[in-house]
């Protein structure tokens, strides 16, 4: 799929075929290429979606019009779903969660489709690692988690697994973190931000900033 032509197509009905004349039709507003002279080329699409109903389930499509690749399947998500619960919003956590060697994987999903939490949150070192293979394996690892952030939101912190080519990986693939809640919370970066969610502020800090030779000889002795 050319990463020039890529669009969203969303809507609160099941139905969300490709209609480019639709209301719903929301262009990407923004692609990354985050090539490197070690990867093969590689692109991250970013969409904007405004006012979004609390409670509502919205179902989508990504595709190009015109390409020879064919749109993804129907995907969706609930808008604000821990705000109709008494006991507010639940989060998975992972850490150290590979491509392979994804043992809760099917769980996750599971529970997932279950409705047992709202959101994934992500403590370091992904995929093992997003750059192994020209990127290949970051590309598997977010296919092979694809039902689970597809439906909630997922937000993460980078490991020293991530830190290849100063975490342009990481970076890019979580730059709308950065302009979301990393511009909402000052350092508009995805290496230190934070967030409200109900009654919880939720901080992600990025320890791997602080390493350095002199520090890893210090640890170590």
């Amino acid at each position: 799929m050319s990463h020039e032509n890529c669009t969203f197509n969303y809507g609160a009905q099941i139905d969300v075929t490709p209609d480019f004349s639709s209301a719903d039709f929301v262009p990407v507003y923004n692609c990354f290429d985050f090539s490197t002279q070690e990867s093969i080329p590689t692109w991250a699409n970013q969409v904007l979606l405004k006012n979004l109903k609390v409670g509502t389930k919205y179902f989508y499509v990504v595709g190009a019009e015109n390409s020879r690749d064919p749109w993804s399947q129907v995907m969706s998500f609930t808008y604000g779903s821990g705000l109709l619960r008494p006991e507010g919003y639940t989060y998975a956590v992972l850490a150290d969660f590979g491509y392979f060697n994804a043992e809760s994987l099917e769980m996750l999903i599971a529970e997932c489709f279950e409705g047992k939490f709202d959101g994934l949150l992500h403590a370091g070192d992904f995929a093992y690692d997003f750059d192994s293979m020209k990127g290949a394996v970051g590309d598997g690892y977010f296919r092979q988690l694809m039902p689970v952030i597809s439906s909630v939101p997922y937000n993460g912190i980078p490991g020293n697994h991530e830190s290849s080519n100063n975490y342009t990986h990481y970076k890019t693939r979580f730059a709308s973190v950065a302009d979301n809640a990393g511009v909402n919370s000052g350092s508009g970066t995805a290496m230190f931000y934070s967030f409200n969610e109900g009654l919880a502020h939720f901080i992600f800090w990025d320890s791997e900033a602080y390493w350095s030779p002199i520090t890893e000889l210090l640890y170590h002795g």
